[in-house]
């Protein structure tokens, strides 16, 4: 797969895959838009290919992306550092915002990932998390009957005890999030990406904790 140079290069090019349920960078990058008096950098934490770093960028943002395996990342116009986010970051700089978005689910300890957050982030700046939404109504219902959550069933290790890093292991219920920001950030906004009827493939023309599939949090450093 080639590296993408230019932006232009990048709006014809299909090849940069979005890892995220349908409409998710659409929310980040409007949260972000509107509270864009106020920042100038953004570390797109876990950038994978680098789609949501390539339109950040060509919306005006200064991009640094981070990512587990940098060697997948396909914009060459912004740097993309190597970065475990299951262990405390060393990155020293400061940023003005931080996206980490379809990431919280992967990690071993989401704990270290809040703490990193919020070592990342200037004070009062920004930070837009998203995750799987457990808590609405197909998730709910799936559990009452299987004992299970539909969006974390993946098997998370190989025969060799190897992690599959695509596999989601770390359910987040918003109480939870809470618990873990506490004295760290406060929530400032909660959105949603597409609300739709699992296996109808039916769009609804709403969107809610109910009914969407990803939870998008914006927060405040405090």
């Amino acid at each position: 797969m080639p590296k993408i140079s230019t932006m232009s290069e990048y709006k014809k090019n299909s090849e940069i895959k979005e890892i995220t349920s349908p409409g998710v960078h659409e929310v980040v990058v409007e949260m972000l838009k509107k509270k864009k008096a106020g920042i100038k950098t953004i570390i797109d934490l876990g950038a994978g290919y680098g789609a949501l770093s390539a339109r950040l960028k060509k919306e005006g943002f200064s991009v640094t992306a981070a990512d587990l395996h940098p060697e997948n990342f396909r914009v060459n116009d912004i740097p993309c550092l190597k970065c475990n986010l299951n262990e405390k970051i060393t990155i020293k700089q400061k940023f003005d915002a931080v996206a980490c978005i379809e990431v919280i689910e992967h990690v071993e300890n989401p704990w270290q990932l809040i703490e990193s957050l919020h070592t990342l982030v200037k004070e009062k700046g920004t930070v837009i998390l998203s995750t799987p939404n457990n808590q609405n109504w197909y998730s709910r219902l799936y559990y009452l009957f299987k004992a299970k959550l539909p969006n974390f069933m993946g098997v998370a290790y190989d025969e060799k005890g190897g992690r599959h890093w695509d596999s989601h292991i770390t359910p987040i219920f918003l109480y939870m999030l809470k618990n873990m920001i506490r004295n760290k950030f406060r929530i400032t906004k909660i959105g949603f990406n597409r609300s739709n009827l699992p296996f109808l493939r039916l769009n609804l023309p709403f969107r809610s904790m109910l009914f969407s599939e990803t939870i998008i949090i914006e927060m405040e450093r405090i």
